[in-house]
């Protein structure tokens, strides 16, 4: 997977060098993630959602203008996103994932375009890796924090998904709301007497801010 990765942010480089005679802007970008883990029962059709917990995202941007409805435009940042759970009435656990992000986004202007007010509408993908990982244990009023081995056999570093948005654009700031859905299990653990197993996947709304150069 960290081959796959590199390729792509090789391409994000290339990319970049061939658009620069087009209209096109760079930037940087910051927002804060609520996110949770969603876990799939093979045994059950009941899927248990954890409680979302609060991260960031810091990165960059560049935006390519397709004439006046249309740009493309991808990113890389660094994210936090996981999810938080009761193990009883007592104990709450809270997983937190440091992600290398990268995400290729295609905008359709609403309403204005791309040199100043736009209303917009975002789809896309992004492409994820792990770099590392907590589980931070709280009872009684105490916490406990620990790593989690993310080479560990049941777990992937790479998490893989798409992303559905809104956004403003006002001259050089961007301003959106996005949802991002992984598609790929992140991790599997087995069922009580090995009859099944527990996979899930992220899931994360994000409030975005970006200024272009």
């Amino acid at each position: 997977m960290m081959k796959k990765i590199l390729f792509i942010l090789f391409a994000f480089i290339t990319l970049l060098s061939i658009t620069n005679s087009l209209h096109a802007q760079i930037g940087i970008k910051a927002g804060v993630n609520f996110s949770s883990l969603k876990f799939f029962d093979d045994n059950s059709e009941d899927n248990f959602n954890e409680e979302f917990i609060t991260g960031y995202q810091v990165g960059a941007v560049y935006v390519v203008g397709l004439g006046d409805k249309l740009s493309f435009q991808p990113e890389a940042a660094f994210y936090t996103r996981g999810g938080k759970a009761s193990l009883d009435q007592f104990t709450d656990i809270e997983n937190t994932y440091n992600y290398l992000n990268l995400d290729g986004l295609l905008n359709y202007n609403l309403i204005g375009n791309n040199d100043g007010l736009s209303l917009r509408i975002t789809g896309g993908v992004f492409v994820g890796y792990a770099l590392s990982a907590t589980a931070t244990t709280t009872s009684g009023g105490s916490s406990a924090e620990m790593d989690i081995d993310l080479d560990t056999e049941g777990l992937d570093r790479s998490n893989v998904g798409y992303v559905l948005g809104v956004g403003v654009k006002l001259n050089k700031l961007l301003v959106s709301l996005r949802a991002s859905i992984g598609v790929t299990e992140i991790g599997k653990i087995d069922t009580a007497l090995g009859s099944g197993q527990t996979t899930f996947r992220s899931r994360e709304f994000s409030l975005v801010g970006a200024y272009l150069f």
